[in-house]
């Protein structure tokens, strides 16, 4: 692999330039120049730095414009300059049970996922443990090794330090508190280690790589729904920005939902009513969510009703995040958001019905980009964001760039973004 220096990019206008060849993903030198504002002879200057330093590659001519002329060199990043990974530890009634992991490019590609199940960890030790052996599976797909690594990103349920590195509180691990998972596996690792809350992490995914590009104001709900679980994570996204709180507690509404389990015990006698899952009208223990959906998904009754009550309990748990925040939209992940229009439509239902119609009416429920990969893809995207995050001084003209062309409108050309030497 050819890897690069991309964390020690401090120059703001290869930054920029960066960023804008990331956002196009093929873009010419002129097109860069038109954009920033910048001279024809400082975008060839800056693109010949990022090829040295083998953050960018020349991909070829592209076309001449209609007006003919030159055909122009085209550029794209160099997605072998190291990879991100992304984690998420999975766990209840104080238990990890799961771990899925995720490699990405440096676009945000996945190159490979895993899924670890039923490690049994209990102690904090066990978490570092367990993330090691993520990293070293993701890496073994394509024989790469640590070097490749830009960074390691970790989401798990719980109130987390983000700052830190440390899991304040979680259901995962019993009777552990301050756990400081970042600097327990940094120091096995020569690369940066993040770590954030599930839904927070979910929400910087979307934000990222999904449908919260360009949209200032969003609430992420990551749903874990199965047999012996049921419960929502909140991520909140205020003028772009995640939003964390006082202390880190943002989104924390100790709402849970009810287990599968559960509900097919009290709803046990309207099992017959479905074409489909009244076969295990005598053996319920073998049904669980993917049964459900996938007999939604061919109209059988009990399971409609299931997902029906499922959305709108939902709705309502989200409903005071509304009527706060006034969100445009509110992006559903978690295995049951395949089911789209079935979740999202009671979940509106339920909002529509007590929220205020001005703060409502507006509001767009949709589900996300990622599935059950949403939280370790998020992990991974803090990575990204922090990587190609744009300095303070220039960000609300390349935000206002980014913007404009998340929502389809006309590119602004970004001028004066710093002083440059032509």
């Amino acid at each position: 692999m050819q890897t690069g220096d991309i964390r020690l990019i401090k120059d703001i206008n290869e930054r920029v330039i960066l960023n804008l060849i990331r956002e196009h993903k093929l873009i010419s030198g002129a097109q860069l120049a038109n954009i920033t504002g910048m001279q024809a002879s400082t975008i060839a200057k800056l693109l010949r730095t990022l090829q040295a330093k083998s953050l960018i590659l020349n991909r070829g001519k592209g076309e001449s414009t209609f007006k003919g002329g030159k055909r122009p060199f085209l550029w794209s990043l160099n997605n072998d300059v190291g990879y991100v990974i992304g984690i998420e530890f999975i766990g209840v009634d104080a238990v990890i049970d799961q771990a899925i992991g995720v490699l990405l490019d440096i676009e945000g590609n996945i190159i490979h996922s895993n899924h670890f199940i039923n490690p049994s960890l209990e102690e904090p030790t066990d978490l570092a443990d367990l993330a090691v052996n993520v990293v070293n599976d993701l890496l073994a797909f394509k024989n790469n090794d640590l070097s490749n690594v830009l960074g390691l990103g970790i989401g798990i349920g719980g109130i987390v330090d983000a700052k830190q590195g440390n899991i304040l509180t979680t259901p995962a691990v019993m009777q552990q508190t301050n756990i400081p998972l970042k600097k327990m596996l940094e120091a096995r690792f020569n690369f940066p280690v993040f770590i954030d809350n599930n839904a927070k992490a979910a929400a910087q995914g979307e934000k990222w790589l999904g449908g919260g590009r360009g949209v200032e104001d969003f609430v992420m709900a990551v749903v874990y729904s199965d047999r012996g679980v049921g419960g929502i994570g909140i991520g909140l996204v205020l003028r772009n920005e995640l939003f964390y709180g006082t202390n880190f507690a943002a989104g924390e509404l100790n709402r849970t939902l009810p287990p599968l389990e559960f509900e097919l015990r009290a709803k046990h006698s309207q099992l017959a009513d479905g074409h489909i899952v009244k076969q295990y009208l005598n053996a319920t223990e073998k049904i669980n969510t993917r049964i459900l959906m996938d007999a939604a998904k061919e109209g059988d009754v009990f399971a409609l009703d299931y997902f029906n009550r499922l959305g709108y309990k939902i709705g309502q748990i989200l409903l005071p995040v509304v009527g706060i925040i006034n969100p445009v939209k509110i992006i559903i992940e978690g295995e049951v958001a395949e089911l789209r229009e079935l979740l999202t439509t009671p979940m509106k239902e339920a909002i529509d019905r007590e929220a205020n119609f001005i703060s409502s009416s507006a509001l767009q429920i949709e589900p996300g980009s990622h599935g059950t990969l949403s939280v370790s893809i998020g992990a991974a995207s803090i990575i990204l964001n922090d990587i190609f995050r744009m300095p303070s001084v220039i960000s609300n003209s390349i935000n206002q760039y980014f913007s404009s062309k998340s929502k389809n409108r006309q590119p602004q050309q970004v001028s004066q973004i710093s002083q440059v030497d032509d």
